[in-house]
């Protein structure tokens, strides 16, 4: 009677640890995508947390979505930075529920900022002015879009100049130091 119960403990433990030795190569082969999905998911939560506060404070945007698109754009092209950029910025704006056209249009210029990533990557760029000429891209695009949209010069000059700024300034910084420990493994 142990004998029995020992062969079936040690039957479902190599059943297991098949399970386990499978996974695991399944995890080592398949690990950049896992990358990929694990740093969508934390910027999808980070993206959409930095939308929340952007929402609460008038004038002032510290949206972190356009930031991460750019990193994926950089890293893995823009194929993954548009998709990440427009997914978790319409997300977000739905999450926070303040979908209209501005922001729908702003979703939309996330997902740019990977496209313009990806192609300052494969120009050579470093990545920190591939970050900064994106930036000014989307701020002279993002200013004249806003203004056939919405015709307030202040705001327009706020939002567009005024994001860029700050994520050159602050949000840089923070997203080239994930890009330096994300190289290795990437």
């Amino acid at each position: 009677m142990v004998r029995k119960r020992r062969r079936k403990k040690n039957a479902i433990l190599n059943q297991k640890t098949k399970l386990v030795l499978f996974g695991l190569v399944i995890l080592i082969i398949l690990r950049q995508y896992f990358i990929i999905i694990v740093l969508m998911l934390v910027f999808t939560i980070l993206g959409t947390a930095t939308l929340r506060i952007t929402r609460f404070v008038p004038h002032i945007s510290i949206e972190t979505v356009s930031a991460s698109a750019i990193l994926f754009g950089y890293v893995w092209g823009w194929k993954i930075g548009l998709i990440f950029g427009f997914g978790a910025g319409m997300f977000g704006t739905i999450y926070n529920g303040f979908l209209k056209l501005t922001t729908m249009v702003n979703a939309m210029f996330m997902g740019v900022c990977g496209i313009f990533g990806a192609i300052f990557a494969s120009l050579g760029f470093s990545f920190w002015w591939a970050f900064l000429l994106t930036y000014i891209v989307r701020a002279n695009l993002g200013f004249f879009v806003f203004q056939l949209i919405k015709p307030d010069l202040l705001e327009n000059v706020i939002h567009s100049y005024g994001d860029a700024l700050f994520n050159v300034l602050i949000v840089s910084q923070i997203m080239a130091a994930i890009y330096r420990l994300i190289l290795p493994i990437a």
